[in-house]
């Protein structure tokens, strides 16, 4: 199945949606007031339910910090991240099984970099990430953001299927290099 991005034009099949979860979608149900409809633009990912990503917020820090530790040790995540406002987080029950957010968001330049996507082990396989993924995607391109990257390392195949599923493409490789100080005391 391919993932495409699409331009929403049925005001009918949004509130649909956005209706399905309307506290988590406020701001949504507002857009489709007469008063702002005609200033908004909408964007979706084709193919992908999102039905069960919800944003995360500072409060959420510590079960993010569970959830690093245990599906994605060593990564780059900083709590300073999640205040950007673009994480987004499944869960279950009461614990996030899943989470994506942002390295980067730059507004005035119009881009952002997707990081810090990960799934519980015992979850995946469930298509989380993808939806997560979607949301993000979604969300930034609705903010007016033209182009979206990420890193991923090359040996994480089942990540490059994903992000290939969604319409990312291979632009290049990145290696990561170190330079220590050879400073004697």
């Amino acid at each position: 199945m391919g993932v495409h991005v699409v331009s929403l034009h049925d005001k009918v099949e949004i509130e649909a949606f956005v209706r399905r979860n309307p506290l988590r979608h406020l701001f949504e149900l507002g857009d489709l007031d007469e008063r702002y409809w005609p200033h908004t633009v909408w964007y979706a990912l084709e193919g992908v339910d999102t039905s069960a990503v919800t944003p995360l917020t500072q409060a959420d820090v510590p079960a993010l910090e569970a959830l690093y530790r245990e599906s994605y040790p060593g990564n780059a995540f900083s709590s300073q991240s999640v205040w950007t406002g673009w994480y987004y987080g499944i869960r279950d029950e009461d614990t996030i099984v899943s989470v994506a957010g942002v390295h980067l968001f730059s507004p005035s330049y119009r881009v952002a970099v997707l990081g810090n996507v990960a799934t519980l082990p015992r979850v995946r396989g469930r298509g989380l990430a993808s939806a997560l993924c979607a949301r993000l995607c979604s969300a930034l391109l609705l903010q007016g953001v033209e182009h979206i990257g990420l890193f991923v390392k090359a040996d994480n195949l089942s990540a490059i299927g994903l992000y290939g599923r969604l319409g990312f493409e291979t632009v290049g490789e990145v290696g990561a290099y170190t330079l220590e100080s050879s400073r004697t005391p």
